[in-house]
């Protein structure tokens, strides 16, 4: 019921770009896995809590970011939003992703939250919501069982993330 994708999985859901992006001048020096992402495939919203840009759209929020926040563009590149108006980042220095809660006003350093994971594993939760999304739907409620059941998958990527997880469904 909520296992975890491989990655071969997960690529399998993304709509390929009309044209690969081979100039990679303009994007930070971050993971391959994510580079591949933003040359290959176009932007998408996984669940509506994590829609990942695509190379357009990361390089316009990117540049805004730059503008208008310099110190947490040299440390941060923007990958996403949730639809609640919250962000998603990789670090430049060492690819882990980052969440700012946009109720926290303007961008500042100390309110970067640190998931713990890399792009990938933050592709396998995001695909692991989406899943519990979709039994949500099916279902009117969901038992202690599945609900542990779910717990464990998420902690599987690393160690507590359900409860570092920013967005809580039960």
């Amino acid at each position: 019921m909520f296992n975890l994708k491989s990655e071969k999985e997960i690529f399998s859901n993304f709509e390929n770009r009309k044209n690969i992006i081979t100039n990679l001048e303009k994007l930070p020096k971050s993971s391959e896995l994510y580079l591949s992402f933003l040359t290959k495939f176009k932007g998408i919203e996984i669940i509506p809590d994590i829609v990942i840009y695509g190379y357009e759209d990361s390089l316009n929020e990117n540049r805004y970011l730059e503008k208008n926040y310099s110190e947490c563009s040299s440390i941060f590149w923007i990958i996403g939003y949730s639809g609640q108006g919250d962000s998603w980042f990789i670090s430049k220095s060492d690819d882990s992703i980052f969440f700012y809660d946009h109720n926290l006003g303007e961008y500042q350093i100390d309110y970067f939250m640190n998931l713990g994971i890399n792009f990938l594993e933050f592709l396998k939760l995001a695909f692991l919501y989406r899943d519990l999304e979709t039994y949500l739907d099916l279902n009117d409620n969901i038992d202690e069982i599945s609900q542990r059941k779910f717990k464990d998958a998420v902690n599987l990527i690393h160690d507590d993330l359900f409860s570092s997880y920013p967005y809580a469904y039960f």
